[in-house]
Parts: structure tokens; sequence; C-alpha cells
């Protein structure tokens, strides 16, 4: 993940849209974090992101109608309580947070404490 004050448009690999409230896990079994990498438990609530990509190859064009900004469907992530909690609140404060794999929300909230970004 990385923290940014500008929320412009960009040519990135996957997009994903945001929860606004949340969820509770009901998948077939127990999900990591996509921040912190905790278990989540079945049950707990949640954030979950949807994902999805444009397509790569003139294939995916032709399967998916056609369309060079056709969206491909990517799996659901999703963010313990605590970790969507400092999502959200980071968000609504104006920052934009690009999200990778593993990166701590946590770490991020200390960033834009110190102006480090």
């Amino acid at each position: 993940m990385s923290i940014s004050c500008d929320c412009g448009g960009g040519d990135y690999e996957w997009w994903y849209n945001p929860p606004r409230d949340f969820t509770q896990l009901d998948t077939n079994r127990r999900q990591r974090c996509f921040s912190c990498r905790e278990l989540i438990d079945l049950g707990a609530d949640v954030g979950m992101f949807t994902n999805w990509r444009n397509p790569i190859t003139e294939v995916e064009i032709h399967i998916h109608g056609g369309d060079e900004a056709a969206e491909i469907p990517k799996a659901n992530t999703y963010m313990c309580e605590t970790c969507i909690g400092l999502f959200w609140a980071m968000t609504e404060l104006g920052f934009c947070i690009s999200l990778t794999k593993g990166e701590r929300m946590a770490d991020l909230a200390k960033l834009s404490q110190t102006g480090d970004m």
C-alpha cells in the first residue's frame, strides 16, 4: 500500500472498490487480512474489497466482449476490523491508498502522522 494526497487516475495493474460498511466474513474458510495478514475468523466483521483489472491480451479482450475497457473480476480481498477502520479514517481525511498485499495500515497511519509520505 502506498499513501498519497493525489487521488488521480493512473495505469494500475488492478483496481478496487472499497467497502462502505462492515460485512461478515461468510467464505468457506478463514481469510487473511490483506493488510496485516492476520487470519480472520468466519463470521467476523470485515471490510470486503471487490477487485478487477482490464484485459491484458487480445484473447481476454475477445472473451470479455471485444472491449479493451472491460472489467475482469478478481478475487475479493478482506481487511480485518482494525485495518478497515484505519483505511476508512485515512480516506475520510482525504488520503488516497493504493493497496499492496501485506503492507500494514498501521504503518501507513504512522506515516500520515509524521508527513513522511
